[in-house]
């Protein structure tokens, strides 16, 4: 996640090995859901996905990445 800690803007990277059906979700330190931000098929390879972060509040989070054969969490700060 660029930049970290982040604003109202980021930009969410990885690299997912095989075609998959993903979720991508931000989630509080409690494991509450807080922002919805991608369901649906992706290919394999480098991605990225713009996030507006501005309707979330102050904190530290985790976008959670979650499909059939792929799991990434990652940490990042709103400022």
């Amino acid at each position: 996640l660029f930049p970290n800690p982040c604003v109202d803007q980021a930009r969410l990277s990885f690299y997912l090995p095989s075609d998959d059906f993903v979720n991508i979700k931000i989630i509080d330190l409690q494991g509450k859901e807080i922002l919805f931000v991608y369901s649906g098929y992706i290919t394999d390879g480098a991605v990225n996905i713009p996030l507006n972060t501005s309707k979330i509040k102050t904190g530290t989070y985790i976008v959670s990445i979650l499909g059939r054969n792929f799991k990434r969490d990652i940490l990042f700060s709103k400022i």
